[in-house]
């Protein structure tokens, strides 16, 4: 069935009546009055294929990573966990992303724009920090992931091509968003049908040894060749890393075709990877216990056909070519917005604003590759803590503003509500508290970790006090000019 195009509105940020800046809410009309007629009509061209696409490469794009769990935990809990994240964390999380970003006027200003809506200037500032480190630091993770990968390959590749991956990663990630976001989102879902291929194959492959899977998944026989290493931060951040983003489609509200689009797209595409994660970690264990190290997804289903090793191998780099891709697309799309001239809460120069005539944020796309490229050689399991403990803030952050939006829903009109009303969103808030707790509190665990957060903090904090500053003298030393003319 088509769904209906919808309006897309640009509207300058406003003064609240609290005193704080934002996007303007939409009044809606008393009941029984006419609707209001909203200007501009605008539709975007994602549907919702292009959009399960872009999720799915954005979130998952294969079952690279899982050694990490397996490796710490077991797959017994690896197993409990997927499962866990895929009700208590992911299903909340689509829907209350859904709700926020289809609120008019639409906005790709994600967890940014929601916290300007719902708690004013100041609060945005501190979410567009946050949300900016975790998405620079959590791109970094996919070049990083692909060293591990092509190191494995075990078809004698020189050196020079194993830590040159990485960057390539990081240029094709450079090319690729030069696109228009339709023609982008049509590359990744042909690309994902080739990365999953070999797996699927794989999959076949290790039908006969189910028996064997099942033993070491319940605990029967070790699926490892040593005892798990126990580090609740590593697997609980590996977890939440293989499930994350999902905020981050927020960032393309106003690219998509509709609001169903949005919903029924992030939603294929949580069933997806939740089928895709199990599937890949029952085969790999079909052929007994092994050292679960980056990479051994590649070496595992190898055992069971030999081409399937440097295969699975090139498509590891493929997948984190699309994650990387895929998430440097919401990435500059934020940094762009954060440097709109009408934006007004000015968070970025205006030079961040600028674009390619494709409609790619130029200035943003070339700053983002220049610090990726200075990441990319930090350890995997380093990144993917920082990037979790980076990501805490924004995650309270978008439930806070979800929570005072919510408590306030005559003031905004929405394309989309969470199914059950109220009802529906308290379930939605009491699912996401604990876990969120619990994320926290195993973000903090490692003091390298923490260190590095607030290090990153503090240096962004730094670098905008003093554009803020400069901005500040430029603007005076105009005004100065003008009165004296």
């Amino acid at each position: 069935m088509e769904h209906q195009p919808f309006v897309r509105l640009h509207s300058p940020m406003l003064t609240h009546s609290d005193g704080s800046h934002g996007p303007p809410c939409l009044e809606l009309p008393p009941a029984g009055a006419e609707p209001p007629h909203f200007v501009m009509p605008e539709q975007g061209g994602l549907r919702t294929r292009h959009v399960a696409a872009f999720a799915f490469a954005m979130i998952c794009a294969g079952p690279f990573g899982l050694e990490d769990c397996i490796q710490t935990a077991g797959p017994w809990w690896t197993f409990v966990g997927l499962l866990s994240v895929a009700f208590v964390y992911v299903l909340p999380e689509i829907l209350m992303t859904s709700e926020l970003a289809m609120m008019l006027p639409l906005s790709n200003g994600g967890v940014v724009t929601w916290a300007s809506r719902a708690f004013g200037h100041r609060a945005a500032s501190c979410a567009a920090l946050n949300m900016l480190l975790f998405q620079v630091v959590d791109l970094a993770t996919y070049p990083a992931l692909v060293l591990g990968y092509t190191s494995s390959a075990g078809c004698g590749i020189p050196a020079w091509l194993v830590h040159g991956a990485p960057f390539a990663v990081v240029v094709v990630g450079f090319c690729v968003n030069l696109l228009n976001t339709e023609v982008a989102g049509e590359v990744f879902f042909w690309l994902l049908l080739f990365i999953l291929l070999p797996f699927a194959i794989g999959i076949l492959c290790s039908v006969p040894y189910f028996p064997v899977a099942w033993e070491e998944l319940v605990g029967a026989t070790p699926a490892t060749t040593t005892a798990p290493s126990k580090d609740i931060n590593l697997f609980v951040s590996t977890l939440i890393w293989l499930n994350t983003g999902w905020d981050c489609m927020g960032n393309l509200a106003s690219e998509v075709r509709g609001p169903q689009d949005l919903v029924w797209g992030m939603a294929l595409a949580g069933a997806a990877s939740l089928a895709l994660y199990v599937a890949c970690m029952l085969g790999a264990l079909g052929v007994g216990a092994g050292p679960w190290t980056g990479g051994y997804l590649a070496t595992a289903y190898g055992k069971y056909f030999a081409p399937l090793a440097p295969w699975i191998s090139v498509c590891a780099g493929l997948a984190n070519s699309l994650l990387y891709t895929s998430e440097l697309t919401t990435v500059t799309r934020l940094i762009q917005s954060m440097g709109d001239p009408h934006d007004e809460l000015g968070l970025l120069p205006t030079t961040f604003a600028r674009q390619f005539t494709s409609g790619a944020p130029a200035v943003a796309l070339l700053v983002v590759t220049a610090v990726e490229c200075s990441l990319v050689n930090l350890s995997f399991a380093y990144l993917v803590q920082l990037s979790t403990f980076l990501h805490v803030i924004a995650f309270w952050m978008a439930l806070a503003a979800y929570m005072r939006l919510k408590a306030r829903p005559t003031g905004i009109a929405r394309l989309f509500t969470v199914p059950g009303g109220m009802w529906g969103s308290w379930g939605i808030i009491l699912s996401k508290v604990p876990v969120l707790l619990f994320i926290t509190a195993s973000a903090c665990t490692s003091p390298r970790v923490v260190l590095g957060g607030l290090g990153a903090n503090a240096a962004f904090l730094l670098c905008h006090a003093s554009w803020t500053r400069c901005r500040g003298r430029s603007g005076s030393a105009g005004l100065t000019r003008d009165s004296g003319g």
